[in-house]
């Protein structure tokens, strides 16, 4: 029999998960899609741009895959498995902030349809996942749900956000954000030192 999985480390597992995933986000928006967007660079360095992109999209997707993925398995990770554990009482219940105890309420009545979206984000997901990023199905080729445009996948990123904002809020009494601080002014500044931020007048002939 499997050792059951402390609920913190299940907590902690999915903290880290959204925070890698808003990292490859920010790196996406931050540092990969100003230089894809830069005709001249694309022009010189076509296959490192999509090489770039691709692992980090590879990495991003992935992670929410992992996130919202909705199969019931107390082995993994997941966010629903751990809106599952809250629901059935398993989070611990000693020390809790007396003055949210109507957001507690709150969160525990808003379980089952965030689990149903949960199951809709995985849905929409699978094909991409399971067909090409997983295994190479050459029967999906061509399918329309392989196309899932990035602002899709970053509401399904603002989606786990909520949840975990909400929770904490409500159970520990704390704020938390997923983003860490140093991308809200690397990209830019990494950009502009490696004279990446405007290729084409860098590094115009002279």
């Amino acid at each position: 029999m499997a050792a059951r999985i402390p609920f913190a480390a299940r907590r902690e597992a999915v903290h880290m998960e959204v925070v890698k995933a808003t990292s490859d986000r920010a790196l996406l928006e931050g540092v990969i899609l100003p230089l894809v967007k830069q005709e001249k660079i694309w022009e010189h360095y076509p296959a490192i741009l999509h090489g770039l992109w691709a692992a980090v999209w590879s990495s991003f997707f992935l992670g929410l895959c992992r996130i919202l993925e909705f199969r019931e398995d107390r082995k993994r990770g997941s966010l629903a498995n751990l809106l599952r554990r809250i629901q059935s009482g398993e989070d611990p219940t000693d020390n809790l902030p007396r003055r949210w105890e109507a957001k507690r309420t709150e969160f525990q009545d808003a379980i089952p349809a965030r689990l149903d979206r949960i199951r809709e984000a995985d849905g929409r997901l699978a094909m991409l996942r399971s067909g090409y990023l997983a295994h190479l199905d050459m029967t999906k080729v061509g399918h329309p749900d392989l196309n899932v445009p990035l602002d899709e996948l970053k509401t399904f990123l603002a989606f786990a956000t909520e949840v975990l904002t909400d929770y904490y809020l409500a159970f520990q009494d704390e704020s938390h954000t997923f983003e860490p601080s140093n991308f809200r002014h690397e990209p830019q500044q990494f950009l502009k030192w490696c004279r990446l931020d405007d290729y084409a007048t860098h590094h115009a002939p002279g």
